[in-house]
């Protein structure tokens, strides 16, 4: 008879680690390939909504201040004389050197009397820094 030669512990250990590793490396990256792009999406989705929130914030402070200009302006004496036709020089004599939009870092006034006629427009274009036509 054919004598067997027996099977070496190191290859048989080998051989174990090697098995595991590999069933290790494709669980691994089985998790990985299902569980990134949710958690990707999440802190996206998270971002997102922060950066909406700052957003949201600038705007409704851009509003009230807007708002408070428009209440500043609205009841002084001048603006409603302007409005009523009798002070036409209210514009020049008040913002002699820098125009309305300047001062109040905005991009349009619209000054309308109570019939709705237009008595005074500005629009600015601060990307190129100069006056335009109102649209």
């Amino acid at each position: 008879m054919l004598e067997r030669k027996p099977r070496s512990l190191r290859l048989l250990v080998l051989g174990l680690v090697g098995f595991s590793l590999a069933v290790f490396t494709v669980v691994l990256l089985a998790i990985f390939y299902t569980a990134m792009p949710k958690m990707l999406l999440q802190s996206e989705s998270r971002y997102l909504a922060k950066q909406l929130d700052v957003v949201e914030g600038l705007l409704r402070t851009a509003m009230h201040n807007t708002y408070a200009m428009a209440d500043d302006v609205g009841i002084r004496e001048g603006t409603v004389r302007f409005a009523q036709g009798e002070n036409p020089d209210y514009i020049r004599s008040n913002w002699p050197d820098v125009s309305m939009l300047q001062t109040y870092h905005l991009n349009f006034v619209v000054i309308r009397d109570l019939d709705g006629k237009v008595l005074h427009q500005e629009f600015f274009d601060y990307v190129n820094n100069r006056p335009q036509l109102a649209p």
